[in-house]
């Protein structure tokens, strides 16, 4: 985050830039998929893994290809996106979005 608000920060880079946050832990167990059954269990069950795939990298790829090869539009993709656990995906302009205010200080 301090990356991409310093970088939004920047004319030059600001309207280069994207977010997504997504409600996973870092083996990519999706928080609505919780409690994970056998069926769902991508780190022991092949089919599950499959499954996975195009949902956590597709959309990702499908970036890549449009920034780095060139292939595809820009334009209706929302510059911040998050998803929170169990209220599915939302979007906004900017980060934080609008409306968003700090609820305590650590």
């Amino acid at each position: 985050m301090r990356d991409f608000m310093a970088l939004i920060s920047r004319p030059d880079k600001a309207g280069l830039q994207y977010l997504v946050a997504d409600s996973t832990d870092h083996e990519n167990y999706q928080l609505s998929n919780v409690p994970i059954t056998p069926d769902g269990d991508h780190d022991e069950n092949d089919a599950a893994l499959e499954r996975l795939i195009p949902v956590d990298f597709g959309p990702a790829l499908d970036f890549f290809d449009s920034v780095l090869l060139g292939h595809g539009e820009l334009g209706g993709l929302s510059p911040v996106r998050w998803r929170l656990g169990h209220d599915g995906w939302h979007e906004a302009t900017t980060w934080p979005p609008p409306g968003a205010r700090e609820l305590c200080q650590y």
